[in-house]
């Protein structure tokens, strides 16, 4: 098959028209920069121009190839399995370790490393955890994810110290994004680790049949205010969980955040 692609001549860069990236064999472009360098009658202006468009190429192709290659590590990573329990919730999640050991060969294997970094967040008590996916034919990307330090229990508590929090907010926003990244795919998935089983439980308040045609509930800890707001107002628990259900699928785990809070106002 022929090369039908134009050579770029000198005289196109100097009267400054425009070349698509996608249009200029690269090995072509390095030719005429050689020439270019080595003909004396080739101001500085047109060198610049040049080694610009240069520039150009070579980023346009890296781009390429970098999402050529995500498109393929996304199609070969595996389903995760979540086989690690919350203590606090009961709900399952799979620890960052097991997400590495699973992942890592496919992304190494298309030419992708990730570096991972932190940042102040403009949100307080938070870590903006960074990470630079970096291809090797040289296009990278950075993600970002704003995780809060909260080294308290689902009841308000404090059960862990400053630095085991500070970890701990680490890897989770390593295991976010890694999971955003990549897009990948939770067996028996949740939120937060909140969200119940998708196991059909005939019987139980929680079946799948009874609730198929409601969004989970997953954002107890973001009602905290509202639920201590509702029992300062007269309305009891039960009537709390009650009203929940009949708008969303309440997972057992949520459900246990609420009944937490209302014991933390009994108690109060």
């Amino acid at each position: 098959m022929s090369d039908t692609t134009e050579p770029v001549t000198i005289d196109q860069v100097e009267e400054n028209k425009s070349l698509p990236a996608t249009s200029v064999n690269p090995d072509a472009m390095v030719g005429l920069i050689e020439r270019a360098a080595s003909n004396p009658d080739v101001d500085i202006d047109k060198m610049e121009r040049l080694l610009a468009m240069q520039e150009r190429i070579v980023a346009k192709d890296a781009e390429k190839s970098f999402n050529v290659a995500m498109i393929a590590c996304q199609r070969t990573m595996p389903g995760i399995t979540k086989g690690t329990v919350n203590q606090q919730t009961g709900s399952k999640y799979a620890k960052l370790g097991k997400i590495n050991e699973l992942i890592t060969p496919v992304y190494t294997q298309r030419g992708f490393a990730l570096s991972f970094g932190t940042d102040d967040s403009p949100l307080e008590d938070h870590v903006r955890v960074i990470c630079h996916v970096i291809h090797e034919n040289g296009h990278s990307m950075r993600y970002q994810h704003d995780q809060p330090i909260d080294g308290k229990g689902i009841q308000g508590n404090a059960n862990m110290t400053r630095s085991h929090a500070g970890a701990s907010a680490l890897s989770y926003g390593q295991r976010y994004l890694v999971c955003m990244i990549f897009n990948l795919t939770l067996l028996d998935d949740d939120d937060d680790g909140n969200s119940a089983t998708t196991k059909k439980n005939p019987g139980s308040t929680y079946s799948n049949q009874q609730v198929d045609n409601k969004p989970w509930y997953n954002t107890a800890k973001e009602d905290r205010d509202g639920i201590i707001g509702a029992l300062a107002g007269g309305r009891k628990i039960d009537d709390i969980v009650k009203n929940l259900r009949a708008k969303w699928k309440v997972s057992k785990a949520s459900e246990k955040i609420v009944r937490s809070y209302g014991e933390e106002y009994l108690n109060t």
